[in-house]
């Protein structure tokens, strides 16, 4: 076999190869790795021989897509809000492994290890190939990782069906935590500081809202840290007039930009909150006046910015709408799903 030398601008070549049950070397954002789909028994065996692994030893997993984690983990909330922040970046979490996976995929162990690389080319390319990939280092078993791809035609030229030439970044390599059972656990410390883990499992909110809600906002932040909450407080900070955009677009972007987990966003309607709010890519916000919709918008459409009015509601009935939105967690149906990924669809449409 002959060892195919392609660019990064052969996605769909290289996609094709891996749809097709065969081994890509691809750069990430630490070494090297060798990739090929999930789920393939004959691909999986092919990277054991590529190797010359023990096949005892199991792969790690990589996703392109938070939504690809049920298929192949049960993660915990903890897991899941690790995931959601660090994802993706220099972090593998190791889960309780979802029945589905074959036993021989973890060596009859019941966790899973999966990462979602913080490479641009890597996360189009599994989302180009639609499943998981088991995604190791790209050398034969007792040798060092290769860092560019040269390296990786030295050791495995003839033993793999491609590799895509360039470097790998070559950054510290990912901190490993597990967080299959009650506690965490750091297995490997890496490019994550336990203390940015820890400080990442604190609820965040990001709070914004002209003087048309200057009261409520001020209201709605102190009874959010009576909860334990950490607010990021973008203004305004008097009842002075001002324009709503220069405090919903900060709030916004620090949840598109994941220093927030979500998002409440004030003015005297909430309607020009709201507008701004979903101006910013990946931010679904929902303008709410009735605790019925607070819990609906979570459940059915995964909004992550709460949007309210001044002039409609009072301090407590802005606290009640915020507590259920908050405390209500996305239902996770198919049918939901499916929508929202057509809103992610729609932006990506816009953009081209």
């Amino acid at each position: 076999m002959k060892t195919k030398q392609l660019t990064t601008d052969q996605l769909k070549e290289t996609a094709k190869i891996l749809r097709d049950g065969g081994i890509v070397a691809v750069m990430t954002d630490t070494v090297f790795g060798l990739a090929v789909k999930y789920p393939d028994i004959k691909a999986y065996q092919a990277l054991v021989n590529a190797k010359g692994r023990e096949e005892h030893k199991p792969f790690p997993f990589m996703i392109s897509a938070l939504d690809q984690l049920s298929a192949i983990a049960l993660a915990n909330e903890k897991g899941k809000k690790l995931a959601a922040r660090w994802f993706p970046g220099a972090l593998t979490l190791v889960f309780k492994k979802h029945p589905q996976v074959e036993d021989f995929y973890t060596d009859n162990k019941d966790t899973i290890a999966v990462r979602m690389p913080k490479d641009d080319f890597l996360l189009s390319l599994g989302q180009a190939v639609g499943t998981p990939l088991l995604l190791t280092s790209a050398n034969l078993a007792g040798q060092p990782p290769a860092l560019n791809s040269g390296e990786v035609l030295q050791q495995l030229d003839g033993r793999i069906d491609a590799v895509v030439l360039g470097s790998a970044q070559g950054n510290k390599a990912s901190t490993i935590v597990d967080v299959s059972g009650e506690e965490f656990q750091i297995l490997r410390q890496g490019g994550i500081t336990l203390e940015e883990i820890k400080e990442s499992l604190v609820q965040t909110i990001a709070l914004g809202a002209d003087h048309g809600a200057f009261t409520q906002k001020n209201d709605l932040k102190k009874h959010l840290e009576e909860r334990g909450i950490k607010v990021l407080d973008f203004g305004c900070f008097s009842e002075e007039s001002c324009d709503y955009p220069d405090f919903a677009y900060p709030a916004a972007k620090a949840v598109a930009e994941k220093k927030a987990d979500l998002g409440i966003v004030l003015c005297g309607s909430g309607i020009g909150a709201s507008i701004t709010a979903n101006k910013v890519k990946g931010i679904r916000c929902a303008l709410v006046d009735d605790p019925k919709w607070a819990k609906i918008t979570r459940e059915h459409n995964d909004s992550n910015v709460l949007a309210m009015g001044g002039r409609v509601l009072d301090s407590a009935q802005m606290i009640e709408i915020a507590d259920i939105w908050l405390d209500t967690p996305f239902s996770g149906d198919p049918r939901h799903q499916r929508r929202i990924d057509k809103i992610r669809e729609a932006e990506v449409r816009e953009e081209e």
